[in-house]
């Protein structure tokens, strides 16, 4: 073979050599950006704004993560699509994570959802002129709530109790958040849950049965839930729950200190005109995890039998 042939057989290796470092450069960066990549269930409400900010501001990209937004009608299917692995994160409220815990699903805290407002912004009314005016008014009533069996159930439960009622003569009726005032206008339920921003679209409509449900609890501010994994991604992929966690800390932080801010990221995230949005009682957000405002309510629902026992809380908060 002659030198310039040889020379030829050269460069070609070279060249495939090069080529096929690039495509395995290519195709390695390509499984490293998919293993940075959540999928999060969560609700548009006002309660949830912090995750707008984190993801508008920049907040997730900066700790590395791309995070994919999906809207969640109902707890349950949150929690049947964390399962299936079709969303990595999803906020559960505290009702769903306690039924979902006792039944043995391995779940694990990523960070704190928001805690309820005891000054409003998201309780139990009823129409405007209704004879329905305090809770055992609701003997014989049918209530919205998003989800059956829940925290929000068991408040009412306790709250028709304490009024002198008899909280078995109460039916509850699931009905997705945003259609609860509609339902409530239409006379289908005597009243229902309503929470920002519904409650301000429609508050003229509307007159309160039980404006902080969260007052039969000695924790308060109560949390509300959590964006949670499952225990098998927190365990795989630490680094991708640890940034969720920063990049959240970070909005918390800035959301409470600067109300402008607050109310432009509530108006993004429910879509609410900015007239409204000056009004609202914003939801309160806080990195603590609220232990103990969880095993109180999850003691609530033993109390009225949506569950058996509070459920061992170790491996959810990961101590």
């Amino acid at each position: 073979m002659t030198t310039s042939k040889i020379l030829k057989w050269c460069q070609r290796g070279v060249y495939l050599s090069i080529a096929l470092f690039a495509s395995t450069a290519f195709a390695a960066g390509n499984v490293s950006d998919a293993s940075k990549t959540i999928t999060f269930g969560m609700y548009p409400t006002a309660g949830t704004a912090p995750f707008t900010l984190a993801q508008d501001a920049g907040y997730f990209k900066a700790e590395g993560l791309t995070v994919n937004f999906t809207n969640v009608v109902t707890t349950p299917d949150g929690i049947a699509n964390l399962m299936a692995g079709k969303q990595q994160i999803a906020i559960l409220n505290i009702g769903a994570l306690a039924s979902a815990l006792q039944q043995g699903l391995p779940l694990r805290v990523v960070s704190p959802a928001y805690y309820w407002n005891p000054k409003g912004g998201q309780g139990l009314f009823t129409k405007k002129g209704s004879n329905i005016t305090r809770p055992r008014d609701l003997e014989g009533k049918t209530v919205g709530v998003n989800q059956l069996k829940g925290n929000f159930d068991a408040m009412v439960i306790t709250a028709v109790r304490n009024d002198g009622g008899d909280p078995s003569k109460v039916r509850f009726r699931p009905i997705p958040l945003p259609n609860i005032p509609a339902a409530i206008a239409g006379g289908t339920i005597g009243a229902g849950l309503v929470a920002e921003p519904y409650f301000t679209q429609h508050k003229a409509e509307l007159a309160p049965v039980i404006p902080d449900p969260t007052s039969v609890f000695a924790n308060r501010p109560a949390i509300a839930g959590y964006a949670v994994t499952t225990q098998k991604y927190a365990t795989e992929h630490p680094d991708n729950v640890k940034a969720f966690q920063a990049a959240y800390a970070k909005a918390v932080k800035a959301l409470a200190s600067n109300d402008q801010l607050a109310r432009q990221t509530v108006a993004k995230t429910t879509s609410i005109n900015a007239d409204d949005v000056r009004s609202m009682i914003l939801p309160l957000w806080s990195e603590d995890t609220g232990i103990a405002s969880t095993k109180e309510q999850m003691e609530l629902l033993v109390k009225v039998g949506y569950i058996t026992k509070v459920p061992d809380l170790t491996g959810f908060f990961g101590r």
